[in-house]
């Protein structure tokens, strides 16, 4: 009886024993000791629904939790149906993992939790930038969590008062559906929450048909066809952006997850035919994560190397082809220098080659002009907010003709055409679908905008302090970001004395590191160098009074900083730093 999300995990099929539940839907508390006394494992872990998602079944949970410590299990409980009609406490039940999603309390939909205890160690799904503790990277979905967390708050609040209303309806309701004579109630005898009434009708087309009950009655499913609308015309929305089909877009949570799910549902679906794939070392580094989990599971991996650029040289991308090529992952702009790379020609190489080609093209998508069949593309990974939408959004395109076929990395309900399971989240799918919409119509008046922004910028800037170096490639680049190294300057220092300016030291996803920039040292920026380096961003709102402004503001800054430091001071003499031989401790 549990969630479709906790049968689909096939790799553990082998290792799963279903425990009986009785004709009202409530565990056999006897199977489950029987069950548990039989396993010779010392990792066990049982799973059980709090209240179940169809009829509403509240399982005792506490006696359950006491019967798996007895034998040394790990207990993890479904709470999502449950949480905020009833009253909850993680702690007095015992748990050790509890899921919780936050569109069932009243909250947005596209944020849930897992509630887990420190003492557990849990591999990550989706790795990267090491966001959430490790568990699960990409960029954290503010607005939904936020919505999350006030639903929580309203919900502590107001759940005894919800669970009294929603009752009176229940009753009400059933005691009316139960005059039919061909009306039941599924586990009608059973604990079961408040908003939840599965009818069983006999002889009907329909055999059963579940209620489902808020505080306004009960809920239209009319709703639920304006929502399917609303998704569909988003996902032709972000389709026409980059010459794709509709159904050739599958949403996700971003573009760390759609990396994720492209790298490692590629691999796993055709790894029993080829092993090997090509990225550059200067990637995102949730691809870099994921080519080398993949490594840990038999795969051949090949870093290429990129020139002083930024760009990667087709020729060693050529030597690096073999006939046991499976993938090419290349992003198409680089998120750290804008460094824009040759999608075309890899893409050609690619398909004449019978390789897979998927790009990150979330810093180029709705910036500069991409289409998937001149490129050869088969996956790309597409992030909302890089284009003005919401965070918490993205998707992965995946090319039907010819088709590319995945392993999707979560399971349940099947939703996304079988390869991304979970509620979609509406408002966020339309706020991608509008982005995308609104960047096709200003695209080429932004590319405008933002190049003569740059060059306003760059070129002043240069004028008033020396030692100033552009990473990457000036032509081969998208201007909205400018990666710029200020010697003698520590960068962390800067962006402390400049703070009025929203800029960054690196990736966003690596913000957290003190380490100078993994893809400047890529180019083989020296490690002082790549210290120094700021990132500036420019985009659609960015004015000419606020270049002009940061200017201003940041040369003066420079002057200080550099007023302070020695080695400013020693240069100016002339001394070559690179010849002393500095003492160590």
């Amino acid at each position: 009886i549990e969630h479709l999300s906790i049968f689909a995990h096939t790799k553990y099929r082998d290792n799963l024993k279903i425990i009986n539940v009785n004709s009202e839907g409530i565990v056999d508390i006897q199977h489950l000791a029987k069950l548990l006394s039989a396993s010779n494992s010392n990792k066990k872990l049982v799973s059980i629904i709090l209240a179940n998602n169809e009829t509403g079944v509240i399982q005792n949970i506490k006696e359950l939790v006491k019967l798996a410590k007895k034998y040394g299990a790990a207990f993890h409980s479904d709470c999502v149906q449950a949480v905020g009609k009833i009253a909850v406490n993680i702690k007095e039940l015992g748990l050790d993992f509890a899921t919780i999603s936050s569109h069932k309390l009243g909250g947005m939909q596209g944020s849930s939790v897992l509630v887990t205890k420190q003492n557990y160690l849990l591999k990550a799904l989706i790795v990267g930038g090491g966001q959430e503790k490790n568990i699960r990277a990409g960029t954290e979905n503010v607005l939904a969590i936020a919505s999350f967390g006030l639903a929580s708050e309203i919900a502590a609040l107001e759940v005894k008062q919800r669970y009294q209303s929603m009752k009176k309806l229940q009753d009400y309701l059933e005691l009316n559906l139960l005059t039919y004579p061909n009306i039941t109630i599924a586990s009608k005898n059973a604990e079961r929450l408040p908003n939840t009434t599965l009818m069983v009708i006999a002889g009907g087309e329909v055999h059963t048909k579940l209620i489902s009950l808020d505080l306004r009655g009960i809920a239209e499913p009319l709703f639920g066809w304006e929502a399917e609308e609303a998704v569909e015309v988003a996902r032709g929305q972000v389709a026409k952006l980059i010459n794709a089909e509709p159904k050739e877009i599958i949403f996700t949570s971003g573009a760390t997850e759609a990396n994720n799910l492209a790298i490692k549902g590629i691999a796993r679906f055709y790894g029993s035919k080829k092993k090997h794939i090509i990225t550059a070392v200067s990637e995102h580094k949730c691809v870099l994560d994921a080519c080398r989990h993949l490594e840990d599971e038999g795969f051949e991996v090949t870093y290429l190397p990129i020139q002083a650029n930024g760009l990667i040289n087709l020729e060693t991308f050529k030597d690096a082809v073999h006939d046991n090529t499976m993938l090419v992952s290349i992003m198409a702009v680089n998120n750290e220098t804008g460094v824009i790379q040759p999608l075309k020609e890899i893409g050609k190489i690619c398909r004449e080659r019978g390789i897979f080609f998927h790009s990150d093209i979330a810093q180029g998508y709705g910036k500069i002009p991409i289409d998937v069949n001149e490129c050869n593309i088969d996956l790309a990974s597409i992030s909302a907010h890089k284009i003005y939408g919401p965070k918490g959004i993205g998707a992965l395109y995946v090319r039907k003709k010819p088709r590319v076929r995945l392993v999707p990395i979560f399971n349940g309900g099947g939703q996304e055409r079988g390869m991304r399971s979970g509620t979609l989240p509406t408002p966020l799918i339309v706020g991608l679908g509008v982005a995308a919409e609104i960047a096709l119509v200003e695209m080429e008046k932004d590319i405008k905008h933002v190049e003569e922004l740059f060059n306003r910028f760059y070129e002043n800037i240069t004028k008033e302090i020396s030692e100033i170096y552009l990473n990457g490639d000036k032509d081969a680049r998208y201007k909205g970001n400018l990666n710029l190294s200020f010697a003698y300057v520590e960068g962390e220092s800067l962006i402390l004395a400049i703070k009025d300016l929203a800029v960054s030291s690196g990736s966003a996803c690596t913000s957290s590191s003190l380490e100078p920039s993994y893809v400047l040292r890529s180019m083989g920026v020296d490690e002082e160098l790549a210290h120094t380096s700021i990132r500036f961003g420019i985009g659609r709102f960015t004015t000419h009074e606020e270049i002009d402004y940061a200017v201003k503001l940041i040369t003066s800054k420079i002057n200080n900083l550099r007023d302070l430091s020695p080695l400013w001071e020693m240069v100016q003499e002339g001394i070559d730093l690179k010849q002393i031989k500095w003492a160590t401790h």
